[in-house]
């Protein structure tokens, strides 16, 4: 499993919880089309998948942000997906949805393998 986030990609994350009995099951899809898969630290698990930084760092978003089209076709996708992966989390364990994404660049953090 990866700890690194590839050049040109963001962590996304969807939830954090227990670890899960299984992985997400090949061919599941979140953001950006992104397949979502676990990280595990101290006793826990994140729940996340890469993102492109052309749309998810903060100088693309605020001008996304004036595109409706961006707006209506990414936006509406992205929150779908989310709740998606969110919702199919939820079933298999206990956990803590991030209820508004948070998407992350390479930066000091104390679960390192977050960010």
């Amino acid at each position: 499993m990866p700890t690194s986030v590839p050049a040109g990609r963001l962590r996304y994350v969807y939830a954090v919880c227990r670890p899960l009995d299984a992985p997400p099951p090949a061919g599941r899809t979140g953001v950006a089309g992104a397949p979502p898969r676990q990280l595990e630290h101290h006793g826990l698990v994140a729940v996340v998948a890469d993102a492109p930084e052309r749309d998810f760092t903060e100088a693309p978003l605020r001008a996304h942000l004036e595109d409706l089209d961006w707006l209506t076709a990414t936006a509406t996708a992205t929150a779908r997906a989310h709740q998606t992966v969110a919702e199919r989390t939820a079933r298999e364990d206990a956990w803590q949805r991030a209820l508004i994404s948070s998407v992350n660049e390479q930066v000091a953090s104390p679960w390192p393998e977050l960010m």
